[in-house]
């Protein structure tokens, strides 16, 4: 599985957020891309996923550029709950199992066990705080045992112990995929990098355009 992005630009109301944005990535890898509130980090991910149309360029998955088969391999957690709230996160679960074709139970259940969310399995996801919602989202973006995981913010919200079992699990889960997360804080990067022993590439996006960040 490859991952390359073809000179990506973006605009909203006359602003270039994205500026001939190049990147190709290679299977078990992962990537932080850094950057302050409003660099671009989400419309990035967006586009890389397909929810976003950029204004110039093209992203390919394994050379192609379709949509299904986008979908099909990647897995993707925005800042947005998408899970229903009127339902159990059990309930959802399941839902968003029915998708797809390609899930995996062992998986799936590792990633609720690991960020403790067996103790709401049976609470809907509305009565859920911040925290505990981001956590369910999280297994969501798993379900489909992706090649590609594309998670936003990923460690907002959660606990020390809740961090640390995250972080555990994408970087054992990191062969044979390629894993891009954003973060906006710098003092998470610094702990991150250190507590993978700087086992990931980090990108900064900056006024539109990504630079590899040595620390």
């Amino acid at each position: 599985m490859s991952l390359r992005l073809e000179n990506i630009w973006k605009r909203y109301g006359g602003r270039w957020i994205l500026k001939g944005i190049d990147l190709e990535v290679n299977e078990s890898t992962v990537i932080c891309i850094y950057g302050e509130n409003g660099a671009g980090k989400t419309t990035l991910l967006k586009i890389i996923s397909g929810l976003v149309v950029p204004t110039k360029g093209r992203v390919l998955l394994d050379g192609r550029t379709d949509r299904r088969f986008r979908n099909s391999v990647q897995g993707v957690l925005l800042h947005e709950n998408v899970l229903y709230e009127e339902l159990t996160v059990e309930e959802n679960i399941n839902y968003f199992k029915s998708l797809y074709e390609n899930f995996d139970d062992r998986l799936i259940s590792m990633l609720v066990e690991t960020l403790g969310l067996a103790k709401y399995w049976k609470t809907r996801v509305g009565s859920l705080s911040y925290g505990w919602r981001k956590r369910a989202n999280i297994v969501r973006a798993f379900i489909n045992n992706p090649q590609v995981l594309l998670l936003d913010e990923p460690f907002t919200g959660l606990d020390i112990n809740a961090y640390r079992s995250l972080l555990k699990t994408i970087m054992d889960l990191l062969e044979g995929r390629i894993i891009l997360f954003t973060i906006s804080n710098e003092s998470d990067l610094k702990r991150i990098f250190n507590d993978t022993k700087g086992g990931l590439l980090i990108m900064e996006l900056r006024e539109g355009e990504v630079h590899e960040l040595k620390l």
